[in-house]
């Protein structure tokens, strides 16, 4: 319990600021723990769908969402989520289930350090964010296009690209535990042409619906025997999330993105060197979580070396998405 105690503290500290990595470094973190891939998925998706519900409810004002499609995902998603399910629970009962998991996870990760590598660079270089990276090309084939965020109207919000956004986040839900808080935004954009900010809104309120979705179900196999590590975690978690937004309001951008770069990097390391046959065996099984729990003291202490503030850089506004006037009337009323 007082390691699943210090896990959801780190998780509260970094989630302030760094959700993404939070998100991605969860389950494997929890696994590291002793539980099983399917209750490390089962405790990330219940954590994730209290904290984004909290947020949802307490914030002061209701953020700009197309609510309907938010809905439409939520249940288009729910076969897709019991599809994932299945194939996790194969995978659990299955020889080395967990390492070929954490194999399966790993290519996610590696794509997550990739994706925020390069956004690293294209900012030192420009001195500013890309605001559409991905080009206009055919996604499997050239009659479904990726959108032009926020410049394309209500023309590609149609039921099949909302259908194929729920079943994919609805699969990778089910099996990684991660899903609309890591991949809403850009599914969003690319699919349906959003523009970024009711992008990541919109998802935001179809993860609510999809996170649920997977705690009902496990409620419904009898899935909540870590019903007290889960309290522990949420409760730990909530204390750390009002102690990390007072860090997190003191770096730009550029910095809380390479203490995200440098989060995943360490901790999967950590992850990495305890489950190798050749130092598993003299290494500590929960060296990741203490590794995160390192790291996230000393980037919250030390990190301003990483990315410092340039006197002579300006922060570019925040990336909206908008490329023609009005593209923001895609609101629901």
């Amino acid at each position: 319990m007082l390691l699943t105690a210090l896990l959801g503290l780190s998780a509260g500290l970094l989630t302030a600021s760094i959700n993404n990595a939070v998100s991605v470094m969860l389950v494997p973190l929890l696994i590291s723990l002793q539980f099983s891939p399917a209750t490390a998925v089962a405790l990330a998706c219940i954590y994730h769908f209290t904290h984004t519900l909290t947020g949802h409810i307490t914030a002061p004002t209701k953020p700009p969402a197309m609510r309907r499609v938010a809905l439409v995902t939520g249940i288009i998603a729910l076969p897709a989520i019991c599809a994932g399910q299945y194939v996790l629970d194969f995978l659990n009962q299955a020889p080395h289930g967990t390492a070929i998991f954490l194999t399966l996870y790993s290519t996610g990760i590696a794509a997550f350090l990739a994706s925020n590598f390069r956004q690293l660079l294209f900012y030192y270089r420009h001195g500013y964010y890309q605001d559409n990276p991905l080009p206009p090309v055919g996604l499997f084939w050239p009659r479904l296009p990726l959108a032009a965020p926020g410049a394309v109207g209500l023309h590609y919000i149609t039921v099949g690209r909302v259908a194929l956004a729920a079943l994919f986040l609805g699969l990778l839900t089910g099996f990684s535990g991660t899903g609309p808080g890591l991949l809403g935004l850009a599914t969003g954009m690319y699919l349906l042409g959003l523009p970024a900010n009711l992008s990541r809104h919109t998802e935001n309120l179809a993860g609510i619906f999809i996170y649920g979705a997977v705690l009902l179900l496990t409620m419904a196999r009898g899935g909540l025997s870590e019903l007290p590590a889960l309290l522990v975690l949420l409760a730990s978690s909530a204390l750390g999330r009002q102690l990390g937004g007072i860090w997190s309001e003191r770096y730009p951008l550029q910095h809380k993105q390479a203490v995200e770069i440098c989060f995943v990097i360490i901790t999967g390391g950590a992850i990495l060197l305890s489950r190798f046959p050749a130092t598993a065996p003299v290494l500590p099984g929960q060296l990741p979580l203490y590794a995160a729990a390192t790291c996230t003291i000393l980037l919250m202490f030390g990190g301003s070396l990483l990315a410092p503030k340039s006197p002579n850089r300006i922060n570019p506004p925040a990336v909206t998405g908008q490329t023609v006037a009005g593209s923001t009337g895609l609101m629901d009323p």
